[in-house]
């Protein structure tokens, strides 16, 4: 009974250990990271009507996509400089959508990108590393959609002074 139980034990850490092997191979630290923080689910497969999807990327996906319009809206300045708006996505009377724009004066805030290629950090981490003083200093956080499956740069952008990203790059998709 000892000697299956054994058996079993040393099985099962073979089967954990290639798990583990397989995603750093496929996705390296990023995917170790997206695994046990976040459980997993990142890049999943989904088909067009899949309840996870936005009624909005629903209704992209449709053969027959019907005519869609910005709704009201107007820039509201919430700091000396710094202005939101936010523009409700209409299809027909029902809003679908809605876009967040931000704009700011470059005399008054500067615009950097910053990279985590491990994926270690969350939007409070982010927040803490750039106003380590605790007020003050950031006043918007984006996640970018310009990263691969290893969590490097897709696109070209500078990150505190180094380049990041392929060399060439067609940029034709606009994000």
């Amino acid at each position: 009974m000892k000697k299956a139980i054994s058996v079993a034990v040393v099985l099962l850490i073979l089967a954990v250990l290639s798990a583990v092997g397989y995603v750093w191979q496929k996705h390296g630290v990023y995917g170790l990271n997206a695994l046990l923080r976040r459980g997993g689910s990142y890049w999943i497969a989904v088909a067009p009507d899949d309840a996870r999807l936005s009624p909005a990327m629903q209704l992209a996906l449709k053969s027959e996509i019907p005519d869609v319009t910005a709704g009201a809206s107007s820039w509201n300045e919430t700091e000396p400089g710094f202005q939101v708006r936010e523009i409700p996505v209409m299809a027909g009377d029902r809003e679908i959508d809605r876009l967040y724009l931000n704009r700011f004066d470059p005399a008054k805030f500067r615009f950097v990108a910053r990279n985590e290629p491990s994926g270690a950090k969350d939007i409070d981490q982010w927040e803490a590393a750039l106003n380590p003083q605790g007020t003050g200093g950031t006043v918007l956080i984006v996640n970018g959609s310009y990263f691969g499956l290893k969590g490097e740069a897709d696109t070209p952008f500078v990150s505190m002074g180094t380049r990041l990203g392929p060399d060439e790059y067609d940029a034709k998709a606009g994000a």
